[in-house]
Order: C-alpha cells, then sequence, then structure tokens
C-alpha cells in the first residue's frame, strides 16, 4: 500500500476532494473487510495468493484511484500495473474499473443486463431507472460498505444519478428484514423535522430502545443533505444530527437498534 500512498502524495494527479491519508488505508481496509470470506471452521480454504491480489489491487482502484477523475483514473492504472500483472486485461474503452470478481475471485466485467419492463402499457417513463455499468459500479460499493453497517455518502455535481443510484440500490434489496425511507433535506428542514421523520418509521421495543415495526432493520436514504440552511456562524445544525442519529444509533431521549 505504500506505494499508492506515494503516489497520492507525489503523482501530481488531481483528486476529487481531499482526504487524510489515514483515511484511504481505511478505505480499503473496509473494502477488504467487505470482500474477503470469514473462515470459521478449520475446513474453510483460505483463498490463494493470486485470488488475494486481485482482492487487493480491487480495493486500491476504488479506495486510491476512485478520488479521480477518469483520465487519472488510467494513470493510477498503469501504475499499478507497473507493480503487477495481475490486473485484468485492459481494452478499447474497458479498463480496470470495470472489473469485479465472481464467486470464485476470478475477474468477472461489470454488465448492464439489458432493461426488461413486464408491461410496456403501464409504463411510467418519467420514474424509469435504467441500470448503467457506472450504476452497477457504485451499487458493488455501497453494498460492501452498508454490509459493515457503514453510513455511505454519494458525492456529485447535479444530474451524476446520485439519487437514481441509490434509488435502484434500494429497490434491488431482496432482504425481508429491511424496511426503507427516503428522506428529501430542503433548506427548510430543521433537526427537529428530521427527528420527527426517523420517529415516525421506528415504535418503542422497550425502556428507551427503539427500533422499525417487526423486528425489521431501518435503511434509510437522505437525499440532498446539503440543503439545510446554514446559519450566521457557518453551520448546518440539521447535519449534526445525521452521525448523532447513525453512527452511535440514538435520538435525544431514545436508543435505536
Amino acid at each position: 500500500l505504500a506505494p499508492c500512498v506515494d503516489f497520492v502524495a507525489n503523482s501530481g494527479c488531481q483528486l476529487v476532494m481531499q482526504v487524510p491519508h489515514m483515511n484511504l488505508i481505511t478505505s480499503i481496509l473496509s473494502i477488504l473487510n467487505g470482500v474477503l470470506p470469514e473462515l470459521r471452521a478449520e475446513k474453510d480454504t483460505p483463498l490463494s495468493t493470486t485470488q488475494l491480489e486481485r482482492v487487493v489491487l480491487f480495493g486500491c482502484l476504488w479506495s486510491f484511484g476512485g478520488l479521480y477523475e477518469t483520465e487519472d483514473r488510467h494513470v493510477f492504472q498503469e501504475f499499478l500495473r507497473t507493480l503487477t500483472s495481475a490486473l485484468p486485461p485492459d481494452c478499447q474503452d474497458i479498463d480496470a474499473y470495470c472489473w469485479t470478481f465472481n464467486d470464485k475471485f476470478e475477474w468477472l466485467q461489470f454488465v448492464a443486463d439489458p432493461l426488461k419492463v413486464a408491461n410496456p402499457d403501464e409504463l411510467e417513463f418519467a420514474s424509469l431507472l435504467v441500470p448503467t455499468v457506472d450504476s452497477l459500479r457504485v451499487q458493488r460499493l455501497i453494498g460492501l460498505a452498508l454490509g459493515q453497517k457503514r453510513p455511505t455518502s454519494l458525492i456529485g455535481g447535479p444530474g451524476t444519478a446520485k439519487t437514481s443510484i441509490a434509488v435502484m440500490y434500494m429497490g434491488n434489496q431482496k432482504d425481508s428484514n429491511l424496511s426503507f425511507k427516503q428522506i428529501n433535506f430542503s433548506s427548510a428542514t430543521t433537526p427537529s423535522i428530521y427527528q420527527n421523520i426517523i420517529e415516525s418509521c421506528i415504535d418503542k421495543r422497550s425502556g428507551k430502545i427503539f427500533g422499525p415495526p417487526g423486528g425489521k432493520r431501518l435503511l434509510c436514504f437522505l437525499d440532498d443533505v446539503s440543503m439545510p440552511e446554514i446559519n450566521k456562524w457557518g453551520d448546518q445544525i440539521t447535519l449534526e444530527m445525521i452521525p448523532v442519529s447513525y453512527t452511535h444509533l440514538t435520538l435525544p431521549t431514545k436508543r435505536i437498534v
């Protein structure tokens, strides 16, 4: 990992956002923790060196290279090729970022399946969400993070499909123990409004412990979190409720499970 950190520090490539080097290491460890199987018994076979190398390269591509725009991603990819020959093949418009791996940890290309519509006559075109390679890649990373109960943030300019990708991810979940809630922030959203919305999705279980009805888990999508009003001190006090409710799983006077 040291050569990758040196590349970020000295290559001259422009990061989309500046992050401490420690966060880069945290990101790749999170990816590895989400991808690598847990060996629960002596009979479980550990991954081979080749398989482990693919997993680490996948983590490097998205923890270090994921912070670059497309051109600089290619530069980082070519840098990795000077260190190893285990990267997937690069041909035409298909680069290393277009690959994931299957259950045997062999390289597998991201492919967006053709859109299938059950009843074309009832299709609402305005609400149509078409999966693409980009959306599949982001959903893969979201799944790795949420599988470890790590909050995930999608950052990008207007029209970059952040909301669509989040909605597609929630729509693809088959877990019957999950309930979903989309909260749209605006300049009028206050901490009390946010708390009231969260409280409307949960029931009392015991004492000060609350949770979604039916013993389910709650997956929240917070849209447009940059919208709440900035006060005269430069703070967005509504956003201060987010790490309290999701990192510590608490609200004032309540504990959420």
